[in-house]
């Protein structure tokens, strides 16, 4: 599998697109190639997009990285472990989780104790301290981003910070006139950090621009400051995925350990791509072409050929990620450790 940047392709993208007098400078071409990407990324688990990842569990707690979407499989302590799906826990009558039970030592009779179990989606890697607070919170900035433009003017580029105040009320704020959603902060590299001018006690979106540097969130109380979330400079809606184990805290604890490394399958997030050195996701030229092309057909509202051009796509993506990782299979079927009901035989999923 031959890695490409957006610099390689774009000749190419150019030349599928010239038939409707795009040239390579133009600026649709990018977002054609970004939304070919995006719409074949989904198609199946293509290399580059699946790959195997080393993440630090803290106290329990697996959080992915912002370009991650999620966990396929994971390795702790050199055995496989179960990753239940997303309804494990509300179908009716069902297992649920070892923590649903109303006497949770009996739960690992009933699903695997071991599991791992997704929590969602926030936006920050460590959540607010559970005693104390409400907290302000400081931005800190790694680089000058003077030269991030936001609104046209020579202010400093802002982030803002969404959630709810001490008494649970939505926080507002009014920073040129109209009011807006949370809270506007600078992103001045002129001091250590700013310090958010309301207190927090929750956090439900931070926004940013793409900025030339990593930003840095903290949580202040007065006593103790504790680093929330660092932002890679490409986010800008940033959102981390997080997983828990009770079982997993519990041998950390046991080890006197507070991080614990683990292996793990996991599916790559889409990112779009902005600059020519910028790595692609899909870097099958030919197969990115004819999804160009299919998006093209798409919007001409021709979708025969849309489905021909994408399954051309598709077929392509599978060639080669065969010639990669060979014919693999996985098993037909994996054994959940639980009470079988009604037989002697651990239930099959």
């Amino acid at each position: 599998m031959l890695q490409r940047t957006w610099g390689d392709c774009k000749s190419e993208i150019a030349e599928i697109c010239g038939v409707s007098g795009m040239s390579i400078t133009d600026a649709r071409l990018l977002v054609r190639a970004n939304t070919a990407q995006e719409e074949l990324s989904q198609e199946g688990e293509w290399p580059n997009i699946v790959d195997r990842w080393h993440f630090v569990a803290t106290d329990g707690h697996i959080v992915l990285p912002t370009f991650m979407d999620r966990l396929l499989q994971i390795n702790i302590a050199g055995c496989p472990q179960t990753i239940p799906s997303p309804w494990f826990q509300f179908s009716a009558y069902g297992p649920g989780t070892p923590d649903d039970s109303p006497l949770p030592q009996f739960g690992k009779y009933w699903c695997d104790e071991r599991m791992i179990n997704e929590i969602g989606e926030f936006p920050v890697q460590t959540d607010l301290p559970e005693t104390g607070g409400p907290w302000y919170l400081r931005v800190y900035t790694a680089v000058d981003e003077g030269a991030v433009v936001t609104d046209g003017t020579s202010a400093p580029p802002v982030c803002t910070i969404q959630g709810l105040d001490g008494n649970g009320q939505i926080i507002r704020t009014q920073p040129f006139g109209s009011w807006v959603n949370g809270e506007q902060v600078p992103l001045n590299y002129a001091v250590t950090y700013v310090q958010t001018v309301n207190q927090f006690s929750s956090i439900t979106a931070f926004t940013k621009p793409a900025t030339n540097g990593p930003i840095k969130l903290t949580s202040w109380d007065g006593t103790t400051e504790t680093v929330l979330a660092n932002y890679l400079f490409s986010d800008t809606t940033p959102s981390y995925h997080h997983y828990f184990s009770r079982w997993l805290q519990q041998v950390m604890q046991q080890a006197q350990v507070q991080t614990m490394v683990v292996r793990a399958r996991c599916r790559k997030r889409y990112v779009p791509i902005v600059e020519d050195t910028d790595v692609m996701m899909i870097s099958n030229l030919n197969a990115l072409a004819e999804m160009v092309i299919a998006q093209w057909k798409r919007r001409s509202d021709n979708l025969q050929s849309y489905a021909t051009h994408k399954q051309t796509s598709v077929d392509l993506m599978k060639k080669e990620a065969n010639s990669y990782r060979g014919k693999t299979r996985l098993p037909g079927l994996t054994f959940q450790k639980g009470f079988g009901l009604g037989s002697n035989l651990a239930p099959l999923r």
